[in-house]
């Protein structure tokens, strides 16, 4: 099956030098090529994956992304403190 949306909102649950762990309201078939688009205060970061697996059913389905190149040891923890100063100081 082909994936037709040209935009498929998901939520990043985790991630790494090597993919993401992604919940989406529907199944995207292993092996189908993302053109990913991660959100951030900076500005988006684009990264082409492919569905590695799929778990789960119902509103949010996992699915394991793997990144086509993987990405330096700092990149997750860079995505986690852009996002977590957007938030503004605790109090």
């Amino acid at each position: 099956p082909e994936v037709t949306e040209t935009v498929l909102n998901g939520v990043v649950r985790s991630v790494g030098s090597g993919g993401i762990l992604a919940e989406f309201p529907r199944k995207i078939p292993v092996g189908i090529l993302m053109h990913v688009v991660l959100q951030r205060r900076r500005g988006p970061i684009e990264i082409e994956c492919r569905v590695a697996w799929i778990a789960g059913t119902g509103e949010a389905i996992r699915h394991g992304l793997a990144f086509l190149t993987p990405q330096g040891p700092d990149f997750a923890e860079d995505l986690f403190l852009d996002t977590d100063r957007s938030r503004g100081p605790a109090g």
